[in-house]
């Protein structure tokens, strides 16, 4: 394996991991709200682009497993499955089991894995739903790149449906560069108010409204440059619904989380 594919894989495996948080949290939404079709459009658009990249980078095996968890979401979709304890339980499971997959990958891209006994659950689950209720008609389960795009995006009321929800797109910067552009951007501030001093002592008006303007943009500059160290704080919380559920089963407790701030 060359450098190049490596440095794909690596990549991958980064997105993949941001986009498993966003999957656990929509997969704990759906136990509470089983008819939020925008929930399920958006496990079935991260699953489906799970599946799409893992196997254009080589991860054969994570691609199969992300194919039929796509499957097992769509019958839930369609009614064909209903949103239980259990099957939450199942989904909450297949993304831990993706999350050490991915984990184990970036100890080692070659690494293999049993993906067979959770798939046999999910289609042993799969399989009692239907004994219940029989299906009318045989459903594909693999979801064309055409269904996704056609599947509709969450309702939204007042002002934001009004205009077109503005979504924003990430980067992956090494933070080294971000250091440099920091300090760089520091010398910058610094020089800018040596510049306004001497303004003080000319008399050219236009040299003075530069130096103001200059001055501005600096501070914009530098208050965007410090963003970009800043973590949200968002994703740490979020882990608590996961940690409140699983105790409140094993405790066989009742337990809400209610967040505030």
């Amino acid at each position: 394996m060359d450098d190049f594919d490596r440095e794909i894989k690596v990549c991958f495996l980064d997105e993949a991991t941001q986009a498993l948080a966003e999957v656990e949290q929509c997969f704990l939404s759906l136990e509470s709200n089983p008819k939020d079709q925008g929930n399920l459009d958006n496990i079935l658009r991260l699953a489906h682009n799970l599946k799409g990249s893992s196997r254009a980078v080589g991860f054969e095996e994570l691609a199969t497993f992300t194919h039929e968890l796509e499957a097992f979401v769509l019958k839930i979709k369609k009614g064909k499955l209903e949103p239980t304890a259990n099957v939450v339980n199942l989904l909450l499971q297949a993304n831990d089991f993706v999350s050490h997959i991915i984990q184990e990958l970036k100890n080692n891209v070659d690494a293999k894995f049993d993906i067979k006994k959770l798939i046999s659950e999910m289609k042993n689950c799969e399989a009692s739903n239907e004994a219940e209720t029989p299906a009318t008609d045989v459903e594909h389960s693999a979801v064309s790149a055409n269904h996704i795009a056609e599947m509709p995006q969450p309702k939204q009321s007042g002002a934001a449906a009004a205009s077109p929800a503005v979504v924003d797109q990430n980067i992956r910067v090494a933070l080294s560069k971000v250091e440099k552009l920091i300090n760089y951007v520091g010398e910058m501030v610094i020089i800018q108010s040596v510049l306004h001093e001497q303004a003080s002592d000319l008399m050219s008006l236009e040299y003075k409204k530069s130096i103001h303007q200059l001055g501005k943009i600096s501070k914009e500059i530098q208050e965007i440059a410090m963003g970009l160290r800043m973590v949200p704080v968002k994703p740490t919380f979020q882990k608590m619904v996961r940690i409140v559920r699983d105790t409140s089963l094993t405790l066989q407790k009742d337990v809400q989380l209610h967040l505030e701030g």
